[in-house]
């Protein structure tokens, strides 16, 4: 059965931080007439980011209240970008880190609007990394049942939303060898009863199964035969039955945030 290293995410996320940090102090150099100095700038830089890390690990820390602080619309637009970096790593957004990273927004006086959008970015530039991930570590028997898993996914509920239309890129990716229109990929999958089991590195299915949660959870909803098929899914990937639910409950409170804290306008 799957085993996933849930650590090893936390320390490269920790790393990650750190070269965020030294990049945004590094910009806050460059900035004149700044309404802070940079000594309390750098301290809330430094605790803004080291909580990002620890509202973000395995065992999350519940986070104090975040400082209000002005800067430049451009800076804060960087810092919000950053911590979206560092929150979102190795596609590991937690819940607790959505409402952190709006606690953050209202700190710099961004409104949900904006912090929407740019996690709409955040998200479309996931897809992309997970499309050349899967890319560089799967051959083309392994690229088409992740595509088939994808597909099915969305199909699960019986409607095409708007957001999980975004995944026909990802999905078009897979089978470049032999590109399909969407009525087209459509009929293959229907045609498909069963997932076969699937051997894959564990980091591909732990992020696989990030995806296809998110896609059943895009529209707030978590219907029956969604999560039938989801479930069906993990046992092809060979996750063991008992820690299902660990997995998909994360992701899917994950999504149930995101719509109720940045909702789609």
């Amino acid at each position: 059965m799957i085993e996933f290293q849930t650590q090893a995410v936390d320390e490269k996320r920790k790393s990650l931080m750190t070269g965020v940090v030294a990049d945004i102090k590094a910009c806050l150099r460059t900035v004149k007439n700044l309404e802070t100095d940079l000594k309390t700038l750098d301290q809330w830089v430094d605790t803004v980011f080291q909580t990002a890390v620890d509202v973000s690990a395995t065992d999350p820390r519940e986070p104090q209240p975040v400082p209000p602080m002005t800067l430049p619309p451009g800076l804060g637009a960087l810092i919000i970008e950053k911590l979206m970096d560092v929150l979102g790593y190795a596609y590991a957004f937690q819940d607790s880190g959505l409402y952190y990273l709006s606690d953050v927004g209202t700190a710099l006086g961004c409104e949900t609007a904006f912090l929407r959008s740019a996690l709409d970015r955040k998200l479309d530039a996931l897809r992309d990394e997970f499309s050349q991930l899967l890319l560089k570590e799967l051959d083309p028997t392994h690229r088409h049942w992740c595509a088939v898993i994808i597909l099915k996914t969305i199909l699960a509920d019986g409607v095409i939303h708007p957001s999980e239309k975004a995944y026909f890129k990802v999905i078009n990716t897979l089978l470049s060898d032999s590109p399909k229109t969407p009525a087209e990929l459509i009929a293959v999958a229907e045609k498909i009863e069963t997932i076969p089991e699937l051997k894959l590195d564990p980091e591909i299915v732990r992020v696989l199964m990030w995806h296809i949660v998110a896609i059943a959870m895009f529209d707030g909803e978590y219907v029956g035969q969604e999560a039938k098929f989801v479930k069906e899914t993990a046992l092809a990937l060979q996750i063991d039955p008992s820690r299902i639910d660990e997995i998909i409950q994360p992701v899917a409170a994950t999504f149930m945030v995101i719509q109720a804290l940045y909702p789609n306008q």
